[in-house]
């Protein structure tokens, strides 16, 4: 066991080294991201396959470039829109409760219909010379255009990584003072429509460059442990894979209540390790997930012991109701 002091505990990482991190004092960032927006859209033209997208970002530049004021009405192909001023709620834009987009299915519940558009504009106002850095994420595809200028796309890739935050791309641009045109093309992926966004400042910049880090990162300043991350492909698309392990090797807790929020992807476990000796003597508590069981509202939770073998031996499995 090889020992990484952190703090005043000892760690015992497997796969993945750790590392303590201090973030800057928060600032302002270099200008007000703008709250008010006018989204126009949605066209009637579905996009459900690669091609699809790969034209209509054509017809969307063919649009927004060179663009510098927000018009009264867009003409898209044959269609022509009328802006509406819809509002960000914090950093997220979400574009299916604002002006819908949803399919009812047999069973009444509503679900997002992907590959719907949306364009949408704001006007950015500087009082004096900036550099200024934007991010943003997007469920699922988005270009950018500021002063009618192309300065971020993901038409080809997507967002990458789900749910969207807004480090998820980050952009920057010298702006001179006066007024500047952002304009974003959106178009909805299969869980939502949602747009995120905002001005980064030095702490939010230093928060993104350890959400995407291979390290463990302890940051005293949240009272979080975030856990390393590596990124892999599959089917042609870019995924986060986490495959690593923290074991507080100096920690005794006794009559514990533990409580934790925690992401769930489409496959993987989320457990809690108990008893730990090492990196491969433990019990954990988890909730294992895997297959289609979710669309079932099939939940499961067990308590299993790892025994050095490399795998985990199950002692107790039960589904857990109204989950």
């Amino acid at each position: 066991m090889s020992l990484t002091k952190i703090a005043s505990e000892h760690w015992d990482f497997v796969d993945a080294e750790g590392c303590e991190t201090r973030l800057p004092k928060a600032t302002a960032p270099a200008a007000p991201f703008p709250t008010r927006w006018c989204v126009f859209g949605p066209p009637k033209t579905i996009l459900q396959s690669v091609p699809e997208r790969i034209a209509a970002a054509e017809t969307a530049a063919a649009a927004l470039k060179s663009r510098t004021t927000i018009p009264d009405t867009l003409a898209i192909g044959d269609e022509t829109f009328e802006g509406r001023e819809v509002a960000f709620d914090g950093d997220t834009l979400d574009l299916g409760k604002l002006i819908g987009g949803y399919d009812t299915i047999p069973l009444g519940e509503p679900v997002p219909r992907m590959g719907q558009q949306a364009y949408a504009f704001a006007k950015l106002e500087l009082h004096e010379e900036a550099q200024v850095t934007f991010g943003a994420g997007a469920d699922f595809w988005m270009q950018w255009w500021i002063d009618g200028e192309s300065v971020c796309d993901t038409v080809g890739i997507g967002n990458e990584t789900h749910p969207p935050a807004r480090t998820d791309h980050i952009f920057s641009r010298r702006l001179r003072a006066g007024k500047h045109l952002l304009a974003v093309w959106l178009v909805s992926g299969q869980a939502s429509w949602v747009l995120k966004a905002g001005v980064m400042t030095d702490r939010d910049m230093a928060l993104a460059s350890v959400t995407f880090s291979n390290r463990w990162q302890f940051l005293p300043d949240l009272g979080e442990i975030r856990p390393a991350r590596r990124e892999g492909t599959t089917f042609g698309t870019a995924l986060d894979w986490d495959h690593t392990m923290a074991i507080a090797a100096d920690r005794c807790l006794a009559e514990e209540t533990i409580e934790c929020e925690f992401q769930m992807g489409p496959e993987g476990n989320f457990g809690v390790i108990l008893g730990a000796q090492d990196s491969g003597h433990y019990y954990t508590v988890q909730v294992p997930r895997w297959g289609q069981l979710w669309r079932a509202r099939g939940f499961w939770a067990c308590i299993c012991r790892a025994d050095g073998s490399g795998h985990l031996r199950i002692l107790k499995m039960q589904l857990m109701p109204n989950v």
